[in-house]
């Protein structure tokens, strides 16, 4: 903070302090937003200033006149009362020894309330009022800390409930083009193998499916084909011309299929396509097939 100004210029000087009360002074300080040398200038100001200066303790205690009148009061009252209760004790033990049968004297009330008044002996009673369950406690001495409020936590964000889902096959994503939100989380549920839409993926398999039950014997290998296209177009995705049974020789669509047509040019029949394999490969047959001989005639003999 920054040193208020002075009439008098101020001079360093450097004093010897036991840690523990260097940091209970900069705690005061803190607390007070001063400094340490200004609370060791009001320190010794206050010392200077004080008309009483302390002296050795010789193990006599001044007690105040009040508090002493006080008490010689309260120790007359205590040698009266205990030498009451001698006397009484003594007296109960020369009437004689107890037979064991109490006797109870009563007498009959004249209705008449009789008010004991007693002289004011000084002594002020308390009365307690009723407990209205408000408990005031006296404050406590400053102990040096700063006491600091605490935090309210927060009430926890109401999550949505979000059914389980495998999270080693999938992830929750950005929504898809067609809007299919994984149960109003405004993400969609992808797959980790290719980050397609699980959601876009069934109805494709579903639009496939039924694209086979549809289609005639004849043309159940262009199905498959068309299944085989690639997925990020779902929307915009053109079916592939068919061609033919006549011009087109038959072949397993379980294992092979009509595709692009290869480099070489090795179209399958006049299809304009080559036939490929039903694999993450996808190669020419009869690419493979040169390769393969060329590989045998290439061995030596």
């Amino acid at each position: 903070m920054a040193r208020p100004a002075t009439e008098q210029p101020l001079e360093v000087i450097a004093i010897r302090l036991p840690p523990a009360l260097i940091a209970h002074a900069r705690r005061y300080a803190d607390l007070y937003q001063t400094s340490l040398s200004a609370l060791a200038r009001e320190g010794l100001d206050m010392r200077l200033r004080s008309s009483q200066h302390p002296k050795k303790y010789d193990g006599n205690t001044n007690i105040p006149s009040a508090t002493l009148a006080l008490l010689m009061r309260l120790a007359t009252t205590l040698t009266a009362t205990a030498e009451e209760l001698r006397t009484a004790c003594h007296g109960d033990t020369e009437m004689g020894q107890y037979d064991g049968n109490t006797e109870v004297l009563s007498e009959m009330y004249d209705g008449n309330t009789e008010s004991i008044q007693e002289q004011y002996d000084g002594n002020t009673e308390t009365i307690l009022s009723t407990y209205d369950s408000n408990t005031q406690r006296a404050p406590k001495p400053y102990d040096g800390m700063t006491a600091h409020p605490e935090a309210i936590p927060a009430e926890p964000i109401q999550q949505p409930d979000i059914p389980p889902f495998d999270t080693r096959k999938y992830a929750l994503g950005a929504l898809c083009t067609h809007g299919h939100a994984y149960h109003r989380t405004g993400h969609s549920l992808r797959r980790l193998s290719d980050r397609e839409c699980i959601e876009c993926h069934r109805a494709r398999a579903r639009a496939y499916r039924q694209r086979q039950r549809q289609a005639p014997p004849a043309t159940l290998g262009q199905a498959r084909i068309e299944g085989a296209q690639d997925r990020s177009t779902e929307e915009k995705r053109q079916p592939e011309q068919c061609t033919s049974a006549a011009s087109v020789p038959p072949f397993d669509p379980v294992k092979h299929h009509l595709g692009k047509l290869c480099a070489h040019g090795h179209a399958w029949g006049s299809s304009g396509q080559s036939l490929r394999a039903n694999n993450k490969a996808g190669y020419c047959l009869a690419c493979n097939a040169a390769l393969n001989k060329a590989k045998r005639q290439a061995r030596p003999a």
